[in-house]
């Protein structure tokens, strides 16, 4: 199984529990559960040139992921164009730290798409921007070999040096889930299970 495939399977919620750093307001908007390598880009508001020039360099698999820096008018950075044209080169998908558009196109395409918004305004494509460098997205360092993850529970970031001990986090959370779900079916309870003191829980007439 390739890394992408089983972060997948792990899902955004056990990586977080596992370390990795959530990623604050961006949502899926298109397409199923993606994972990859990052190829970073930034855009100024309402451009999306760097964006354009990181699909067309971006490998088989990657993620593109691009952050909105700047004022200015809003515009959706991505749209039905840029998915056909990611989808071609085998892109696994995109991450937008600011406004897509074009959503019903790309879900009809199958083209996953996360994002912080959606606008319906169409972007400029003159810059300036960047591309493999280091950006931020919701407060969130990521580089360029990053891990990153999408599904309906959010998205995370994972660092290259962080991957083995998020991993093994992750798959460790994930392992014990099954005999705490029999319990659970058994008819034992989330407190007994996890061992919860319930003893600041007020009552009434407390």
């Amino acid at each position: 199984m390739t890394n992408a495939a089983s972060l997948c399977e792990l899902g955004a919620a056990a990586l977080s529990d596992g370390g990795a750093h959530w990623a604050a307001g961006i949502q899926l908007r298109s397409g199923g559960p993606f994972a990859g390598l990052v190829r970073t880009c930034w855009v100024e508001r309402g451009d999306n040139l760097a964006v354009q020039v990181a699909v067309a360099e971006a490998l088989p698999g990657e993620v593109v992921v691009a952050e909105v820096r700047g004022d200015g008018a809003e515009a959706g950075v991505w749209g039905e164009v840029l998915a056909v044209a990611a989808a071609v080169r085998g892109i696994a998908g995109v991450i937008v730290d600011g406004a897509v558009r074009d959503v019903s196109a790309c879900e009809a395409r199958t083209f996953s798409v996360a994002s912080a918004s959606v606008c319906p305004v169409g972007p400029t494509k003159s810059g300036p921007g960047g591309v493999d460098v280091t950006i931020m997205i919701c407060g969130i360092s990521v580089q360029p070999g990053d891990w990153i993850v999408a599904d309906a529970d959010g998205v995370v970031v994972i660092p290259l040096d962080e991957f083995v001990s998020i991993y093994e986090g992750a798959h460790a959370k994930a392992g014990r889930e099954p005999a705490i779900l029999e319990g659970l079916t058994a008819g034992r309870t989330t407190l007994d299970l996890f061992g919860l003191d319930a003893s600041t829980i007020r009552r009434a007439g407390d």
